[in-house]
Formats: structure tokens, sequence, C-alpha cells
């Protein structure tokens, strides 16, 4: 089973909290820097479409790609109430798997947002899709994405964490159980869930694994630099400054060499 197969039906639910409206405000204060500020967005990971949709609100044409099938369908279904409208043409969704897409038009910029590229743990998954991406981008595109900061991650490792929420029908209650495998730098974090419907009393449980990649900046830049790539920037997540050994997340914002 991929990664959020059976997650997807309750994911939005789980990060109703995360704020994809800033996130999108400060992403496109990255663009801006580097003078993007509309065009095509291919959004890698797109998952149920948090960030496609203000992005395209922002007036940006957007095509996300994903290799989960069910959060594809949850991110179809929010186009059904614009379906008629130019917010909605500006939206595509395509399932794919990031290491292998092969872009079809060149893009003015790619991000992967939430983890996406933490999620790629080997050297030879990292190049396929910085490649890819490379192919994919135009002379002067731009690739944002975010990832676990190896310094943050190491100063304050991964713990066992609870989850709690629901709305009128369901309640979700989800255990988060990481093991940090720092000879690799990874973090396995198996996911525990447990769901309750409301109206019938009946529970149901499954479990799901996830392997995040942890990077430190001098191994990142190396494969950024040998697939094409010049680091621009780089920032603590949401933020403008340099990330230090209390940042978790940070990001990167990238552009293609010239030939």
């Amino acid at each position: 089973m991929k990664e959020f197969d059976a997650y997807a039906e309750y994911y939005d639910l789980l990060y109703e909290d995360k704020d994809y409206a800033a996130e999108t405000t400060y992403i496109r204060s990255l663009l801006k820097r580097s003078d993007v500020q509309a065009g095509a967005i291919l959004d890698l990971g797109c998952g149920t479409g948090g960030h496609a949709l203000p992005l395209a609100e922002a007036g940006f044409t957007v095509h996300g790609v994903d290799r989960s099938r069910s959060m594809l369908e949850i991110a179809k279904r929010k186009l059904l109430p614009i379906d008629a409208s130019e917010l909605a043409r500006r939206i595509t969704y395509e399932e794919a798997d990031i290491r292998t897409f092969e872009c079809q038009r060149p893009f003015d910029a790619v991000v992967a947002l939430f983890h996406v590229i933490s999620y790629q743990t080997a050297d030879e998954d990292l190049i396929k899709v910085f490649t890819g991406v490379r192919k994919g981008l135009r002379e002067d595109g731009v690739f944002i994405f975010d990832f676990w900061h190896g310094p943050g991650v190491m100063n304050d490792p991964p713990y066992n964490r609870i989850k709690e929420i629901g709305n009128d029908r369901i309640k979700v209650r989800r255990e988060a159980m990481p093991v940090l495998d720092s000879d690799c730098n990874i973090v396995n974090i198996q996911f525990n869930i447990l769901v309750k419907d409301l109206a019938s009393g009946i529970e149901h449980t499954f479990m799901e694994t996830h392997c995040l990649r942890y990077f430190f900046p001098p191994e990142l830049f190396a494969l950024l630099g040998s697939c094409g790539f010049s680091v621009l920037n780089m920032f603590s997540w949401k933020r403008f400054t340099r990330p230090g050994p209390e940042s978790w997340y940070a990001c990167v914002v990238v552009r293609r060499d010239y030939e």
C-alpha cells in the first residue's frame, strides 16, 4: 500500500489546522523574489490540493501531480463546486510518481511542499526527481521545496505523539511512533489510526508507515548541483532567516543552470 492511500480519507481533517493560505502567501513571496509573479506552476506531491487552490486563486495555472489516487480524488472533488469557473480551469491533476513523471510542457516554477522531498529517502530517487524538475523548468524557472532540516532533527529528536480530532460524523485518533535511524538520516514513522463513527459507534483501525529523510545542507546542495541547479536561498520554513540548530523545517529556492 502506498503512503496516504488509507490515510487520505481523514487527511484534511487531521490537518485542518494547517494554514495553506499563509503558506501559499509565503511561497508567492519567494517566487516574487525570483521574478516569478505569474505563469504555470507544477505542484509535485500535491495531495488533496491544499496549495494548488490558493495558487490558482493568486492567478497561476497549476498542474498537480501525486501518486495517491485517493488523495487526487479528494482534490478533484474540491473543484466540483467551482467546476465552471475560471479558477477550476486553471487547475489540473495527474496521477504519477514524481520520480518518473515527465513534463509535457515547460513550467515557470515547480514546488514540492509539505516534506515531499523528504519522502525521497535514497539519493537515486532524489536525482530522478531533481533531473525531471530541471527538464520541466523554463530556463529562468525556479524550484522551491521544503524539507526536514538535519541539525534541527538531531537537536530535538522526534518522539511519540497522539492527535485526536473530529467533526459531527467521526472522531479520529492518530498515534505517531517515530524511530530515528541516524546512520541513514531517516525517520520511520508508524501511524496507528483509530476512526470512530459517532452515529453507529463502530470503530476501525489501520496502520501506515511513512519514511522521511532529513538533510544536512552540504549533502543537499551537492545533489542539487550535480543535477544542474544553483541554490539561490535557504530559509527556515515560513521565515526569511537562515535555519539554525533549532529549525526542524527549512526550504530552498533553486534555479536551473543554463546549458
